[in-house]
């Protein structure tokens, strides 16, 4: 700041009392010396400098042109004194050197004037940043209360959605299934999930057949169950379009029901049905509808990994899976996604790499690794929410960039890397079908 690299700027002043004993002191002070040096000159009139002239000078300089004057007035009045009783010291009155001292002390008296403007300026801004530091400091102190408050309340809540889908994920695979009702023992966590990230207070959860048809009673349900009626429009329309029903664009009397959501999976096959009874009004937006959508999709992939006879954690079906999941988000959404694939012909590099790969992915990312016809190591990565620009940056942390190619067949390196950018328009069998050619795959 200018106060740290000018301190001297803002010293505190001498006060008046001062100023002119000072004055008193240096005016004397000048003559003094000249007596001591030439008793006959105290003056300096014969010296071929005229060395009166520094104290009005030094004195206009330091404190401003009243006391510069004054003192050069002094100085007049014994010359013109000595000058005309005829002082020995005083022989004559040197005009020149008064003029010369009254012109020296206007100059500087000016001078001190316009410093004193200037330093009044940088006074005022100081004062002003100052005063602004000092608000910035209040500000931050509480944004750093709030923040330090905010993190804790962060870190009470250990779940996100993400970690709450695994954890379920983990008990769809872990609890055994009895024959003919994929929501045993899941239905409650089921319902506990949309209450925790979607300001449910009531929903209700329903069995969905195969021919669309859903169970007259719920099969579990959080906070007040409400009396929700098969032939209730909002339900019927949600069982109809396969997408999330809310009252906002219904014109129908709903009853009870606020929003039905359909546990779709990637194959369009209906598994369940979640009816809100309550929920903040201000919540019902097209944010929260397509949450909701996301998390009724993600939950219809897990009932219908858990609707096989013997449910496997199999990578290919987890990325085909997956990538009809994006493909289906994407569409809703419309966020931007990469698929890349990485091929090792040497299992050294692969060994290396792999971990990298793995390291480098983000919370959303997900990463398989086969091995192909060729016992060579592929490493394939679904990456949303990532561009052109985005993968750029990612290969050169991984010290890959450069290798990216759409040459199917080369041969002149060990690492071989392709990418698909995903958008609406994509196909996921195509996608599927360029993936078996570029990796070598056997028939999956």
């Amino acid at each position: 700041m200018i106060v740290n690299r000018l301190p001297f700027l803002f010293q505190k002043s001498p006060t008046p009392n001062q100023a002119w004993i000072e004055t008193a002191v240096i005016t004397l002070t000048i003559p003094g010396i000249g007596f001591l040096i030439d008793g006959s000159d105290p003056f300096f009139l014969n010296s071929q400098f005229p060395w009166l002239i520094l104290s009005p000078l030094l004195l206009s300089l330091q404190y401003g042109l009243a006391y510069g004057m004054t003192s050069a007035g002094f100085f007049i009045a014994i010359l013109s004194l000595g000058s005309y009783f005829q002082w020995a010291f005083i022989p004559i009155f040197p005009t020149i050197s008064i003029v010369g001292m009254l012109l020296t002390t206007l100059i500087t008296g000016e001078y001190y004037d316009l410093w004193q403007r200037r330093q009044k300026k940088l006074e005022q801004d100081h004062q002003y940043l100052k005063t602004r530091m000092d608000e910035f400091t209040r500000i931050y102190q509480v944004l750093k209360a709030s923040h330090s408050q905010i993190e804790q309340e962060l870190s009470s809540q250990t779940k996100n959605l993400r970690t709450s889908l695994l954890l379920l994920e983990k008990q769809i695979y872990s609890i055994q299934q009895h024959p003919g009702n994929i929501f045993d023992d899941i239905g409650k966590p089921i319902l506990e999930v949309f209450s925790a990230h979607s300001n449910i207070y009531a929903a209700s959860l329903f069995s969905v057949n195969s021919n669309k048809v859903l169970t007259t009673k719920a099969i579990a349900y959080i906070g007040s169950p409400a009396n929700i009626q098969i032939s209730n429009p909002l339900v019927q329309q949600a069982l109809i379009s396969h997408k999330v029903v809310s009252v906002q664009n219904h014109a129908e009397e709903t009853g009870a029901a606020l929003v039905a959501i359909p546990l779709v999976d990637v194959f369009d096959v209906v598994w369940g049905l979640v009816v809100v009874t309550e929920m903040p009004f201000f919540a019902l937006h097209s944010s929260t509808l397509d949450l909701l959508a996301v998390m009724g999709g993600r939950i219809g992939d897990l009932l219908n990994r858990r609707s096989e006879l013997h449910p496997s954690k199999s990578g290919w079906k987890d990325f085909e899976l997956a990538l009809r999941r994006i493909l289906i988000e994407i569409k809703r959404l419309h966020y931007s996604t990469v698929i890349v694939v990485t091929k090792f012909t040497s299992q050294t590099l692969g060994h290396h790499y792999i971990p990298k790969l793995l390291s480098e992915s983000r919370g959303l990312d997900k990463t398989w690794v086969f091995e192909n016809q060729y016992a060579h190591q592929v490493a394939i990565q679904l990456l949303p929410f990532t561009d052109n620009k985005g993968i750029s940056s990612f290969f050169d942390r991984l010290g890959l960039s450069g290798l990216n190619s759409d040459d199917e067949d080369s041969t002149d390196t060990s690492v071989s890397i392709q990418q698909w950018t995903l958008d609406a328009s994509i196909d996921a069998n195509k996608i599927l079908s360029e993936l078996n050619q570029f990796c070598h795959f056997n028939s999956k």
